[in-house]
């Protein structure tokens, strides 16, 4: 995005109430709280973890138990490349 197109979409997003905060970095990984509540929010059929490997995504699984997902039901935690076909 050039500056010209990103001033007429912060133009946009100002009048639209969006407060903009100018030279902020941040991680961008969030703490756990804020997974909680992302998924307290959406309230998702099925939670996919991903981008990560095994052991993370399987890490995510097990939170996402103690939200009460269950594995390989509503919870699936898998590799690089595998399908899922949920019905």
């Amino acid at each position: 995005m050039n500056f010209g197109q990103r001033y007429v979409v912060e133009q946009h997003l100002r009048k639209a109430g969006a407060r903009i905060f100018e030279d902020l970095h941040v991680s961008g990984h969030a703490y756990r709280e804020d997974h909680y509540e992302f998924l307290q929010l959406l309230q998702p059929q099925h939670i996919i973890p991903a981008h990560a490997d095994l052991k993370m995504t399987a890490s995510y699984a097990e939170f996402a138990g103690d939200l009460g997902y269950v594995a390989n039901s509503t919870v699936h935690p898998m590799r690089n490349g595998e399908r899922l076909r949920l019905n």
